[in-house]
């Protein structure tokens, strides 16, 4: 989570904010594929992907899209 005063914070302690680089949108599609493709297209070393494991990161049948992503993804 970051906010308005997160920067100034992390700036007193000498600490620079570090995060992801690509979104999987997990939270908003439904369909594996479609999260896949997202994640897939452009990536490169480097990256730093975020993907959820909660109950709004599953598909239609309620599995986790994750698990589903994952094999093909790595």
């Amino acid at each position: 989570m970051r906010n308005a005063a997160m920067g100034f914070v992390l700036a007193a302690q000498g600490l620079r904010l570090i995060s992801w680089t690509r979104r999987s949108l997990d939270s908003v599609t439904r369909y594996p594929r479609r999260m896949l493709s997202r994640l897939m297209r452009g990536l490169k070393a480097g990256d730093i992907l975020l993907l959820h494991n909660g109950s709004s990161a599953t598909d239609p049948d309620e599995q986790l899209m994750m698990l589903e992503v994952l094999p093909s993804l790595l």
